[in-house]
């Protein structure tokens, strides 16, 4: 039976922390097994690929016949009954209900038929990545990192051939990126950057990029946080002039990873 959480009104401090408090103290069921392994192998690719086989290689369906397990849409996040008291106010809760309920689609403005999409997987596949993951010594860097994004449940390994029967599949070419970072002392070290090349068949207008109608998206909130960070250190400091200010850093790039995608979005 589900215990009842109690919301709060806009502007109501102390029924916001109950709220907080009640949401942390609920239980959460454990999320079933996966009929898919996320091993980085050749084994659990091809364990994975008879799993779609036996569904004709339809996710959906795979998705569908495992409720309340990793694979499910939402199991992620704590249910959306024990979400929607404490973010129901929040303008955009209905689409993040909807998100977590049938999982995350891109809004695509265009489709490509079923010729041009089966001619599109061929040709990407022959043609493989691009040349900056393929030199002998970044290789390494990218099985690294694809190998925790298997590991870490946010990717399913499939044999070549289970990529060529399975429903809606797109592929595009993986990239690798020079980029820098900084160690706990704040020095700047480099660092290796894997990128998802959606963008390929720039030329043909047919890529998911190019499809995807940009006037159905969010529009980004995250070039006014450091002007916010800065004003809010400004005010901080008028308040208590002799206290230290210290400021938490998080990278919210795994959070993303986590949020479930639409099974016909997936395997694009």
């Amino acid at each position: 039976e589900e215990q009842v959480i109690r919301g709060f009104n806009p502007g109501d401090r102390a029924g916001f922390f109950k709220t907080v408090k009640q949401v942390a103290a609920t239980e959460v069921p454990a999320p079933k097994a996966s009929p898919f392994r996320f091993e980085f192998s050749a084994e659990a690719a091809d364990h994975n690929t008879t799993v779609l086989e036996s569904y004709d290689f339809d996710l959906a369906k795979v998705i569908d016949d495992s409720p309340g397990s990793h694979n499910s849409y939402g199991s992620e996040l704590r249910p959306p009954w024990q979400l929607e008291p404490l973010l129901r106010h929040h303008p955009s809760w209905q689409e993040f209900h909807d998100d977590m309920v049938y999982g995350i689609q891109y809004p695509f403005e265009k489709q490509i038929d079923e010729e041009t999409r089966q001619s599109q997987l061929k040709a990407n596949m022959e043609r493989g990545n691009h040349k900056s993951a393929l030199k002998e010594d970044e290789r390494q860097h990218v099985t690294k990192l694809m190998r925790t994004d298997v590991e870490n449940g946010y990717a399913v390994p499939i044999t070549a051939e289970g990529v060529r029967r399975l429903k809606d599949a797109e592929v595009y070419p993986v990239g690798l990126q020079d980029q820098n970072t900084i160690d706990e002392r704040g020095n700047v070290i480099p660092k290796k950057r894997v990128t998802h090349d959606l963008s390929h068949n720039r030329k043909t207008g047919e890529s998911v990029n190019q499809r995807v109608d940009m006037t159905q998206l969010k529009p980004a909130m995250y070039g006014h946080a450091m002007s916010r960070v800065l004003h809010l250190i400004h005010h901080i400091r008028r308040r208590h002039p002799g206290k230290r200010i210290l400021c938490n850093k998080f990278d919210i790039d795994k959070a993303y990873r986590r949020l479930h995608t639409r099974a016909s979005t997936a395997a694009k």
